[in-house]
């Protein structure tokens, strides 16, 4: 069943890469957020634009779970978006969820979180709630960009990566020519890169979300790598 819609009020919005934003929302009703897991998704819905559509959205949760407030990573692309950002603090959208099973398994096994662009909101919750609840698995994360002045939340990965002794956190660029002082990875992530990086392909469960051409290529990479299907977990939009 589907969960009622609730108002929210933008609270925040703050410029985090060409073209993105973090929106941060809270309950007009004064009630709590309602509980979710890291990787899942809300429904946002706008009602006072004319003709909008279509008038709602699906979104990841950006931000582990705090009762006071919702948080989404987003990039301007299509009607829905240009709306959005549009919207002012204190303005008014609703909001629906959470919802989907893209989460972290419940077990002791390895994690290797991929991302590229905005594709990082979902993965960066779960490095968040690694980090919040003191996980003791050993997690890679792994963070594609054409561009520096692409990558969202660099920053913010880092600090998770900074309190999280068992977090590793590896970013790379696909641009033909680095920016200067880039000390990162080059290239698009494969099995060589992982495998230099540490990652063990046959205990680990591997997550990632991007751009379809991304998910097939890490689909097709951990497939040719014999990991089993209970293994990789993907999430589309």
């Amino acid at each position: 069943m589907a969960a009622p819609y609730r108002p929210y009020v933008l609270s925040e919005v703050k410029h985090e890469a060409d073209d993105v934003r973090s929106f941060v929302f809270t309950p007009a009703d004064g009630q709590p957020v309602p509980p979710f897991k890291a990787g899942q998704f809300f429904m946002l819905r706008i009602t006072d634009v004319p003709g909008l559509k279509p008038p709602m959205r699906s979104y990841s949760a950006a931000r582990a779970y705090t009762p006071d407030k919702l948080r989404f990573g987003i990039k301007l692309h299509g009607n829905f978006t240009h709306a959005l950002f549009e919207k002012k603090q204190g303005d008014k959208i609703e909001i629906s969820g959470p919802y989907g099973f893209f989460t972290l398994a419940e077990n002791n096994a390895p994690i290797v979180l991929l991302a590229a662009g905005i594709g990082v909101t979902p993965l960066m919750c779960m490095a968040e709630e690694l980090t919040q609840k003191k996980d003791s698995r050993q997690t890679h994360m792994f963070y594609s960009n054409r561009e520096l002045t692409d990558a969202a939340f660099m920053d913010l990965l880092a600090e998770f990566a900074g309190k999280n002794p068992n977090l590793r956190l590896a970013s790379t660029l696909t641009c033909e020519v680095p920016p200067k002082g880039w000390e990162g990875e080059c290239g698009r992530i494969t099995t060589q890169m992982l495998r230099l990086h540490g990652v063990d392909f046959e205990l680990s469960h591997f997550y990632f979300c991007g751009p379809k051409a991304f998910n097939d290529a890490m689909q097709a990479m951990l497939e040719g790598e014999g990991v089993a299907k209970e293994r990789i977990h993907k999430e589309a939009w």
